[in-house]
């Protein structure tokens, strides 16, 4: 993983936030892993079937970011590891100070790792 110093990964549009993201379902535990360079690095617990993983990354996403589900929501890569999601805020600045506090925490033992929903 990257050490974070390259924020590509994360970028403003004019209704919110867009981010990179690499998925890795099927893991034994969900939670976000860190930033490499093609983006923040999210295990999910879910198979990659049916959407299920993809549902689970929008959960966890909208959760942590403390916004209704509808807010975020994948715009390319539905079928591949590789996404690009879009976030709709109104406060930039809080959301992706949140996404950047996920995203470095993980680079502390088991700091951003989630075990099912709360």
């Amino acid at each position: 993983m990257a050490d974070g110093g390259d924020r590509r990964w994360l970028s403003r549009t004019g209704n919110g936030l867009r981010i990179e993201a690499l998925a890795r379902p099927g893991a034994s535990r969900s939670g976000c892993l860190g930033v490499e360079a093609r983006g923040l690095v999210m295990a999910l617990h879910s198979p990659p079937e049916g959407g299920r993983a993809n549902d689970e990354l929008i959960e966890i996403l909208a959760r942590t970011l403390k916004l209704p589900r509808a807010s975020v929501r994948i715009v390319r890569g539905a079928s591949s590891r590789r996404k690009t999601i879009e976030i709709a805020t109104t406060d930039h600045e809080r959301v992706a100070a949140r996404l950047e506090e996920l995203a470095y925490a993980a680079a502390a033992p088991r700091a951003a790792v989630m075990s099912g929903p709360r």
